[in-house]
């Protein structure tokens, strides 16, 4: 039986400070604020969220349940499968984050029956206990001797053995974790889990939609498979990344190459499951290393042998062109006790290589440690990032809702990449135009309360001016490139407009000699028409005369 290395136990020991109540028995929990949510969703739904008889440890108390932020149904008319965004709940968790954080987006893809959510609910456990409000502390045991059980219903993302699927379109944890990065960055961890492909239960262009939905707003993607590795996963991901890049708008982008923030996603793992690995001893630290290394040899192997298809290579190019990294874990078959219908969620009927290697694979995703008692995450996720450009929650939220509903919306067409382009691409530029014109409104407003030479508002404005623009571009807006730059060129001119009202505004609050002297307008960066300074000067006038 595999032993947990000594070294290994004391360097995934982290915790953090976490907000806390008490319900009516005096017990500790976890932001009352997302309880609450839970019982809205609850009173939505009209269906009331289900205990598993789950043992009450700690790490398995929680009653909170995965939220369905995307739901696949059925059309009452025709029959066939739609794609349903359900923006109420996916926004109750988005509130829960301030807009300025930046957002790691932590999503399970695959094929169906390939453990996906046993995976993402080991995950979610494993943040649990290293960033709830009692981290797990004792050096003498691994995080999950305390877990003892890992639930499949309440307090976890639902999942079974056996062939039936049990997940079916998008779910998000109801929770965000909060956390610091090495570079002191703050951001939030959410947690998506979607359902498989080819389950033979939804049509095709419904699971693709999952699956381009969630490849195109992730910053970290597991793609769980069984086995090993073969030539149709690499074309799926090719094929779904291609819509996807199209889809953003990112297909006019030069990819490839040596630098990597050409590349439109980020980071891809291959999460190779029932593997057969050559030796599973592990006794220490060497033994993790070297079972690592040799899952290296085997990706390599497998990517960049010369004994591979035409249609392999050129699907294993196009993948390269688009993630800028690709990695590959593998963990052993769980053993067959976990196979069993009665199996329900026994960590000690698991095989201890796999729950070795599994929590060794959470490590290198989050690779969390503290520093002066302050958790610090330095793994491989990272927060989300679209041209170059980090994105913020708000800025998620804004376009993860405007993508979803262009999913919804097309219907028919929701294979058609350019139609989901041009739908949230519509949407979202004006979102982003009001945005703009709103904050410079608003900045323009504020310095009004007094009275001002020209110069001095001319100034003011353009400072505004070029704060708006400025946001427009960290707003990251989609569509061709044509689109942006007109969307762009026509905020410039309604800033320009609104300044002329500025001008008439702060006209009638100055005296008549400043007022002529704004004939040397002409020296400025904006010029304004002789006719209206001579209107500026009639209401002036008019206004004494008064």
């Amino acid at each position: 039986m595999a032993k947990v290395p000594e070294n290994y136990r004391a360097e995934i020991l982290a915790g953090s400070e976490a907000m806390k109540w008490k319900d009516d028995h005096g017990k500790e929990h976890q932001e009352k604020m997302v309880q609450k949510g839970d019982e809205e969703k609850e009173s939505q739904s009209g269906i009331k969220p289900s205990i598993s008889a789950c043992h009450a440890t700690d790490l398995n108390d929680s009653k909170l349940e995965a939220v369905h932020i995307v739901s696949i149904e059925k059309e009452e008319r025709s029959g066939e499968e739609v794609f349903h965004f359900n923006q109420d709940q996916f926004e109750s968790i988005m509130v829960q984050i301030p807009e300025d954080h930046k957002v790691c987006i932590l999503s399970v893809l695959g094929e169906t029956r390939t453990g996906k959510s046993f995976l993402m609910t080991w995950i979610l456990k494993y943040l649990e206990a290293h960033l709830g409000s009692e981290p797990f502390s004792k050096k003498d045991e691994v995080w999950y001797s305390k877990l003892g059980k890992l639930c499949r219903g309440s307090g976890s993302f639902h999942w079974d053995h056996g062939a039936r699927r049990t997940t079916v379109g998008m779910w998000m944890w109801p929770k965000p974790f909060f956390v610091t990065r090495e570079d002191s960055s703050k951001v939030a961890i959410l947690l998506i889990d979607t359902q498989g492909m080819n389950d033979n239960k939804s049509e095709q262009k419904i699971q693709a939609s999952v699956f381009q939905l969630t490849a195109m707003m992730s910053s970290y993607i597991v793609y769980s498979i069984n086995y090993q590795i073969d030539d149709n996963n690499i074309g799926q991901i090719a094929r779904f990344t291609d819509f996807a890049t199209r889809a953003l708008g990112l297909d006019e982008v030069e990819h490839g190459g040596g630098n990597m923030q050409n590349k439109p996603f980020q980071n891809i793992d291959f999460f190779v499951r029932n593997f057969q690995h050559a030796d599973l001893d592990i006794d220490d630290d060497s033994d993790i290393l070297r079972i690592e290394s040799e899952m290296k040899e085997y990706f390599h192997d497998t990517l960049f042998s010369d004994n591979v298809s035409i249609t392999f290579r050129k699907s294993q190019d196009r993948m390269y062109n688009k993630f800028q990294k690709i990695n590959c874990y593998t963990v052993p078959h769980p053993g067959s006790r976990m196979t069993k219908k009665k199996f329900e969620g026994d960590l000690s009927q698991i095989d201890q290589s796999f729950l070795v290697l599994l929590d060794r694979y959470c490590h290198t995703i989050f690779g969390f440690s503290r520093v002066d008692g302050k958790v610090i995450m330095s793994g491989s996720l990272e927060a989300k990032v679209i041209k170059g450009r980090f994105v913020s929650s708000g800025i998620f939220n804004a376009l993860f809702n405007e993508y979803a509903k262009a999913f919804q919306f097309c219907g028919p067409q929701v294979s058609d990449a350019k139609a989901i382009l041009n739908t949230a691409s519509y949407s979202y530029i004006r979102l982003a135009f009001d945005k703009c014109n709103k904050e410079y409104a608003d900045s323009m407003a504020r310095f009004m309360n007094g009275s001002y030479n020209l110069i001095e508002l001319t100034k003011h404005h353009n400072k505004a001016m070029d704060k708006a623009i400025e946001t427009f571009k960290r707003m990251n807006p989609i569509g061709t490139k044509a689109n942006i730059d007109s969307a762009k060129q026509n905020l410039t001119e309604k800033l320009q407009s609104s300044y002329t009202y500025y001008i008439l505004r702060n006209s009638l609050r100055l005296t008549k000699s400043t007022i002529e002297g704004v004939i040397q307008v002409v020296s400025l960066p904006v010029i304004i028409p002789i006719v209206l300074v001579q209107d500026i000067i009639q209401q002036f006038q008019s206004s004494r005369d008064d």
